[in-house]
């Protein structure tokens, strides 16, 4: 479609003491401006230019490699700090949905998501950058617990079916 338009946001699920009587997990959900591998093809995916097939493949080798680097978009509620502090040594692993929708005007007609219930930061997630800076959160996991699916919008049913790939 010549008139589509990507938007990447990461999900991070975590639950501080494991166990339920810890309280509700903590929920964040921030922007991406960009998204790369450590390993395989040496590319970075940005929001203004990309397209289904090399966003596909990238999120293969993170599969592959283990391992996803999020360039975070700065917001206006702190959610940077909130992310800073997931690593902490209370925190050993958290859950991680990475979608990338893909827009046709307002419309989804397409999505992918890559989700592992099992992952963690290399290191403290940091700034980079000009004005505004990014946040670099680099993100490693077991392959086992990846799990990635493709949706297409189904116009008989006006909904996006997903299916895992």
């Amino acid at each position: 479609m010549p008139n589509e338009q990507y938007k990447f946001e990461v999900m991070i699920l975590t639950n501080r003491g494991g166990s339920p009587k810890d309280g509700p997990p903590d929920i964040l959900s921030l922007p991406i401006h960009s998204f790369e591998v450590e390993g395989g093809a040496n590319r970075k995916i940005e929001t203004g230019s990309p397209n289904v097939i090399s966003i596909s493949s990238e999120l293969e080798q993170a599969r592959t490699f283990k391992n996803i680097t999020f360039y975070v978009l700065p917001t206006k509620d702190f959610l940077a700090v909130k992310l800073i502090g997931l690593r902490s040594p209370e925190i050993k692993a958290f859950d991680v949905t990475f979608e990338v929708g893909v827009y046709s005007g307002n419309m989804l007609t397409q999505n992918l998501f890559m989700h592992c219930a099992r992952a963690w930061f290399v290191r403290v997630p940091t700034p980079i950058g000009g004005t505004p800076p990014l946040l670099k959160a680099s993100v490693h996991f077991h392959s086992q617990d990846v799990k990635l699916s493709h949706g297409k919008y189904d116009a008989k049913k006006k909904v996006v079916v997903d299916e895992e790939i």
